[in-house]
């Protein structure tokens, strides 16, 4: 009796396509193992613009990387990686294989000349600020070279929002959020002139905000004279970048109107009373003696 023989399924099995996270994990690795590789010697060294770039939110940032040859040889071979790199840790690759939280939001621009290439993020939300490191993969005849940039550093802010109290204008408020309150501080102008007295209150934003931090900065105004105009501005400065964001009031107290027409009524009044005082003083009957 012949073994019974199994049917082959006319539709054979397609293995399920692994994990995303898995892959990138696995992408991630082997990146890495790159990045860690080769001699990391040689005349090449790489090359990153800017070095700091501040943008608003939702808005785009361009991050360049090239790269300078000394010698003669010629580069075979050049492969671009971007990676985010804090201290004591080791690099975590956005680009070729971007995180979940970078999905979207990344585009890569190659030179025309091959030389060189960018970074485009955005849209930007706050906690992209970071520095950012481009790291490049060399074939140069026949030896293997990784060299990293000094990297681009990218801070990303919201506009500035300046409050003023229209009712007695005793105080003046301008705040913002931002991803690094670290590097970051509000000052005031009046009249052009730095103010030396600020009072400045930083708090940071509830946990649902993630990396964001609030920045306020309160300003007790002085009293102001009946008819002056003073212009306050705040600005907000980077330690590095300097000036990045500023908005301007202008206070302005109204010229006391005089009652002019109380004041022409009086003095009217006085005329017509010094007028009838003449009239009757000169219109007195005199009287006869008798003898």
């Amino acid at each position: 009796m012949n073994p019974a023989r199994s049917t082959p399924s006319p539709h054979p099995s397609v293995p399920s396509p692994p994990h995303p996270q898995i892959s990138h994990w696995i992408t991630s690795l082997a990146i890495f193992i790159l990045l860690h590789i080769g001699c990391l010697r040689g005349d090449l060294s790489v090359t990153q613009e800017p070095r700091l770039c501040a943008a608003l939110k939702g808005q785009s940032a361009l991050l360049g990387c090239g790269y300078t040859a000394d010698g003669d040889e010629k580069v075979l071979r050049s492969v671009f990686y971007w990676a985010l790199r804090d201290p004591g840790q080791d690099p975590t690759v956005i680009h070729p294989d971007p995180p979940p939280r970078y999905r979207e939001r990344l585009g890569f621009v190659r030179a025309s000349g091959g030389g060189g290439s960018s970074l485009r993020v955005g849209p930007l939300h706050l906690n992209d600020t970071a520095t950012y490191y481009c790291y490049i993969s060399f074939l140069v005849g026949e030896q293997s070279i990784t060299q990293s940039g000094p990297g681009s550093q990218l801070f990303v802010y919201e506009p500035l929002v300046l409050t003023a109290q229209r009712d007695c204008m005793c105080n003046i408020q301008c705040e913002t959020r931002v991803g690094n309150r670290s590097a970051v501080r509000i000052a005031w102008f009046r009249g052009g002139v730095p103010v030396q007295e600020e009072e400045t209150a930083r708090t940071s934003l509830d946990p649902g905000e993630g990396d964001a931090h609030r920045v306020v900065s309160r300003l007790t105004l002085f009293p102001l004279d009946s008819g002056s105009r003073v212009n306050y501005t705040c600005v907000l400065q980077h330690s590095e970048a300097g000036i990045i964001d500023w908005q301007e009031h202008i206070f302005h107290t109204a010229v006391p109107q005089h009652p002019v027409i109380l004041y022409v009524l009086l003095l009217t009044s006085s005329i017509c009373i010094l007028i009838l005082v003449v009239i009757f003083g000169l219109a007195k009957p005199s009287r006869c003696r008798c003898r």
